[in-house]
């Protein structure tokens, strides 16, 4: 009810000929406002009710994004399992966004770039559940979105178009380049489960947010599906007692892949990769491990060690195959990594011809300089280096022409991207060609069929690694 009146001072003089106080409700007693209206005419006091709506709107709306806010989404889920429960209904769907390291955005480029980036989130958001759902703006860099769906197959495929729109956006400040990716949980809720189970919204919530964290504990951009059900939830199994935060060089031992030459078949090197010890490689996946030592700020000295077990195994091989060592962005930076790679060169020039360091071109885009300073500095001490998970991205390509690179690693997504489409796929032969005219050489990754072997031989890539080629080995035992 709301209440008019004037407004005095202490001595009865009228201060305020026109006041009036309504409630503006949000649909929770204890989350109601009170609007207090000073007005000197009529016609203003009635210009309270569209004020009113402005209001209740507002407290709706994120105001970065324009994304619904968690009040906005939390009545809007209620609504959904209500209607649910009163009759029958596609399944529901909630899908909690997480982006992986975001965090980056913001120290290297600065608050205002990490709004942007939000801000491009949420279209890719606004795209995919504009029209049939919700997408809301939890708070920092978490995002839900809600959609009715038949099944848990269409839910992961709105999920996966989700993922894909996110792989196209770039944001350039200044010299450097930010692309972004996300781990996104699905909880999926059957008509029937919501119709015979008291299903709270925080506790949907809550389950997507669980599929979610295990995304994020496989090593970021992951998709995953859960179905609330109750009896699964009463049976589950404790965590296991050992999480990748407990790591120690003592639990860490190394495995080769092979990377052979397409047009002869024969072995020309190995990627070297982490694996975890005994039980422990149970319970935490390669991803989980490398994600895991980069939050703790652990990684560079994972990188060291590395580095040390494989110029110590080299140097007494008489091969002359040549290793890939993948460093995060903390080594490049370390002074004690870079010594460490000068002593051992030095007094064994030799080795360095069969070193090739590799830097992700996620890394290179956020950090041109500091990637282009070190790459110069192993160049001249005679190492090979590569840019992994290449995706073609124009910053790194035009930088390319001024700066020595041996190789470049194709992002997996882009066979994906060009085995279906003629287009696509000449687009795609053009830039390893072009590639091949400034000196580099292509190596394909995660090559697991005969026909994706013919689909990158067709495009004359010049290398390829993974199942179907040959299987990650521990090593050195025989790898030599």
């Amino acid at each position: 009810m709301d209440l008019q009146g004037v407004l005095l001072d202490r001595s009865g003089h009228v201060i305020a000929p026109a006041l009036s106080i309504a409630r503006v409700a949000f649909g929770m007693a204890s989350e109601d406002a009170f609007l207090l209206r000073f007005a000197d005419t009529e016609e203003t006091v009635q210009d309270q009710s569209v004020e009113i709506e402005e209001i209740r709107q507002l407290a709706h709306v994120d105001d970065l994004t324009g994304l619904a806010n968690r009040r906005a989404l939390f009545k809007e889920l209620e609504r959904h399992v209500d209607l649910m429960r009163d009759g029958p209904h596609d399944g529901l769907s909630i899908f909690y966004l997480d982006l992986d390291d975001f965090k980056k955005v913001n120290d290297l480029a600065g608050h205002a770039a990490g709004d942007e980036m939000l801000c491009l989130v949420a279209d890719c958001l606004k795209a995919v559940f504009a029209e049939n759902g919700l997408a809301a703006r939890l708070g920092g860099d978490e995002f839900v979105g809600l959609m009715q769906v038949p099944t848990e197959a269409e839910a992961l495929e709105i999920a996966n178009r989700l993922q894909v729109r996110m792989k196209r956006l770039g944001l350039k400040s200044g010299s450097r380049f930010f692309t972004i990716k996300g781990s996104i949980g699905i909880c999926y809720l059957k008509q029937d489960f919501i119709a015979q189970a008291r299903v709270k919204p925080i506790h949907i919530l809550h389950q997507a947010d669980k599929a979610c964290l295990r995304g994020k504990a496989e090593g970021g951009s992951a998709v995953n599906v859960q179905a609330f059900d109750l009896e699964e939830e009463a049976r589950s199994l404790e965590l296991p007692t050992w999480q990748p935060e407990d790591l120690r060089m003592k639990d860490l031992f190394l495995h080769a892949m092979p990377i052979i030459a397409l047009a002869s078949k024969a072995i020309l090197g190995s990627e070297i990769l982490l694996r975890l010890k005994g039980e422990k490689e149970l319970v935490c996946t390669p991803r989980a491990l490398i994600a895991s030592a980069e939050r703790s700020g652990f990684m560079s000295q994972v990188d060291r060690w590395t580095l040390d077990q494989v110029l110590d195994a080299i140097s007494i091989s008489q091969q002359r195959r040549w290793f890939a060592v993948n460093l995060s962005m903390g080594a490049l930076a370390d002074d004690y990594l870079k010594d460490l790679l000068k002593s051992r060169l030095s007094s064994e020039p030799l080795l360095a011809g069969r070193l090739c360091l590799e830097i992700s071109e996620k890394d290179y885009l956020r950090q041109p300089d500091l990637c282009e300073d070190f790459l110069r500095f192993v160049s001249e001490l005679g190492c090979q280096t590569a840019i992994d998970d290449f995706a073609g991205h124009w910053p790194v390509l035009e930088r390319l022409t001024e700066l020595k690179v041996d190789w470049i690693k194709l992002d997996p997504t882009l066979s994906t991207f060009a085995s279906a489409h003629d287009r696509k796929r000449m687009l795609l032969k053009r830039m390893i060609a072009a590639a091949h005219d400034l000196g580099i050489r292509v190596i394909a990754k995660n090559v697991e069929a005969e026909p994706e072997l013919a689909f990158w031989q067709q495009l004359n890539v010049d290398a390829a690694q993974g199942f179907y080629v040959g299987r990650p080995e521990p090593w050195p035992e025989g790898n030599l």
